[in-house]
């Protein structure tokens, strides 16, 4: 034991280093999105068309009060109508439910394993706001966009949810702030994040495969939380995958590159990058541990 201040910082740095690679675990929830989103492909497959007619229902939605609501049309393709619908919209929330659930419940197995926790309240926060969207948000905006017609072309729901959710995110930072001052700085990073990350959601719902902007959301927030600069990296490369998959027919890439298609191309960019990524998060999880 030396008593040198600058010995000592040394080892206090090279212990917070060792801490901090512990306690990573986001290959798991890597690994479990990339599996249950390749496990998706097989409900994407499209509708056929009826002989001599054009109507096809799109989803599984109902008219309320003459204005049509489906709360799984943040789930679909817009490109053509599927066969299995309902399934897909119950196989994708149920995803984004109990994947939430396992993952706060593997961080917290993993902080008694070895004792080092790794706190999940951001992620925990952001995740719920973000599957809040889909869940409530996107039905209950588009209902009202579609009946109510007293705000003219302020009331579409790009507008109104930025507008509900600069207040949501308003009344929430005050709360916070008034309960905890010391975490000002990084309520003024956090709110913004997922404001605009939830904005942006909603914004493209009229796109369809919103559910890995949800996802993206939770990577972005729970990156933050591990302070890792490859699961920050990963999180980001799978925010862009999601942006593509949800402005871009990623059918068209395959077609313009020559390579067949298939029922489920759609999801296979983002599938990818969550099980690569995982992968990768799992070996550098190895490595780290051969060297201390």
């Amino acid at each position: 034991m030396t008593d040198d201040p600058k010995v000592l910082l040394e080892e206090l740095s090279g212990l917070r280093k060792r801490v901090r690679h512990d306690r990573h675990g986001y290959w798991f929830p890597l690994l479990l999105f990339g599996v249950l989103t390749f496990a998706a492909m097989p409900l994407y497959a499209p509708k056929e068309l009826p002989v001599g007619g054009v109507h096809v229902d799109y989803g599984v939605g109902w008219r309320l009060f003459g204005t049509y609501v489906d709360p799984f049309r943040l789930y679909y393709p817009v490109i053509e109508p599927l066969e299995h619908p309902l399934a897909l919209g119950l196989y994708w929330t149920a995803v984004l439910v109990l994947g939430f659930l396992a993952t706060v419940r593997w961080y917290r197995w993993r902080a008694q394993r070895t004792g080092v926790e790794t706190p999940t309240r951001t992620y925990a926060v952001a995740t719920s706001l973000a599957l809040a969207v889909p869940l409530v948000g996107v039905p209950v905006l588009w209902f009202v966009s579609a009946t109510v017609n007293i705000m003219g072309w302020w009331l579409n729901g790009a507008r109104t949810a930025v507008a509900a959710l600069l207040l949501v995110a308003v009344v929430v930072a005050i709360v916070a702030m008034r309960r905890n001052p010391s975490r000002r700085v990084a309520l003024a990073v956090c709110v913004p994040a997922v404001l605009v990350s939830t904005t942006l959601l909603v914004a493209l719902s009229m796109v369809g495969h919103g559910q890995f902007l949800v996802l993206a959301v939770g990577l972005l927030a729970l990156a933050w939380v591990e302070r890792s600069t490859l699961f920050a990296v990963i999180a980001l490369v799978f925010t862009i995958s999601a942006l593509l998959t949800t402005l871009y027919t990623m059918e068209n890439v395959f077609w313009r590159l020559g390579l067949p298609q298939f029922v489920g191309d759609d999801v296979l960019l983002p599938a990818a990058v969550l099980l690569l990524g995982g992968v990768a998060g799992l070996a550098a999880q190895a490595v780290s541990r051969e060297q201390h």
